[in-house]
């Protein structure tokens, strides 16, 4: 009797999975903050950064990031963010719009996810900002 390998039960349990999963009703240009954001521990909360902060959104957010920032600084020389060395606006950098990314950390705070390399060394990662709740 021929064994079925290990791996093959794994990749038929994640082609059904794909095949279940619900098809996307959203245009293909819907942003990822106006979709529902994840949590953590996989559940989700439907918001958006606007309905979240209310209509000057994106300056609060700026702002809090950029103090981020710079209190990170502080703490660690190593790490240097391009909008407070070069003391240029977050938005010269990324985008705080519709598009930004973010999720709800455990405590129900929505985290700003910037990518790897739009504000700091690439060698840093992504950088994850957390926002007091609303």
């Amino acid at each position: 009797m021929k064994r079925i390998p290990a791996i093959f039960p794994f990749v038929i349990a994640l082609l059904l999975l794909a095949a279940c999963a619900p098809a996307s009703s959203g245009s293909a240009s819907q942003s990822a903050a106006s979709l529902t954001a994840p949590q953590r521990d996989g559940s989700s909360e439907s918001a958006t950064l606007a309905e979240l902060y209310g209509e000057d959104y994106a300056k609060f957010i700026r702002d809090t990031i950029e103090m981020q920032m710079g209190n990170r600084m502080d703490k660690n020389p190593d790490i240097k963010y391009l909008p407070i060395t070069e003391e240029k606006s977050l938005t010269e950098y990324v985008s705080i719009d519709d598009s930004t990314e973010f999720y709800f950390n455990d405590d129900g705070n929505p985290v700003i996810v910037l990518p790897a390399g739009s504000v700091t060394s690439e060698t840093f990662g992504a950088q994850e900002f957390i926002l007091p709740k609303p």
